[in-house]
């Protein structure tokens, strides 16, 4: 004879704990990992506001776009997280707005149309008087300004 009865809801209590225990566990974790992207992301556009602002300020004081990404942290203060994002900076010509472009390591975005991930990618401008360069090729020949208004 038994003075006391068993509990038989104990190993089923201790179950369900463990359980709930562990669903909380995954959702904290799923719930990090939503608002580091979002965090992310948020940096992202932040660093490339921050590079078009300091290429719009360098055009507006120098009265020429950044030849370099380099040029625009070293004179403009501009701070990149190496360890977090890729940056593309293309230069066309002095006086049209780089192409910039943020993208984070391990995204899959690499340099575009190559598909190769570097810490920046500059494509340094030359010297774009292209009416100069055009004569010198041989693809046609320099207007005087009296050939204009003869033409007018």
């Amino acid at each position: 004879m038994r003075l006391y009865q068993r509990n038989s809801r104990w190993p089923r209590t201790l179950f369900l704990s463990a359980l709930g225990l562990a669903l909380i566990v995954l959702l904290s974790v799923s719930l990090l990992n939503q608002a580091e992207e979002r965090v992310q992301g948020e940096q992202q556009a932040i660093l490339e506001s921050a590079l078009r602002r300091a290429s719009v300020t360098c055009y507006a004081l120098e009265g020429r776009y950044p030849a370099t990404l380099d040029y625009l942290i070293e004179h403009y203060g501009v701070v990149i997280d190496e360890g977090r994002f890729v940056v593309f900076y293309n230069v066309f010509a002095r006086n049209v707005m780089p192409d910039i472009q943020v993208n984070p390591i391990g995204s899959g975005h690499g340099i575009p149309a190559l598909g190769v991930e570097m810490d920046y990618f500059d494509i340094d401008y030359f010297d774009m008087d292209f009416e100069a360069d055009f004569i010198e090729a041989g693809f046609f020949e320099a207007l005087e300004v009296e050939d204009i208004e003869d033409a007018v």
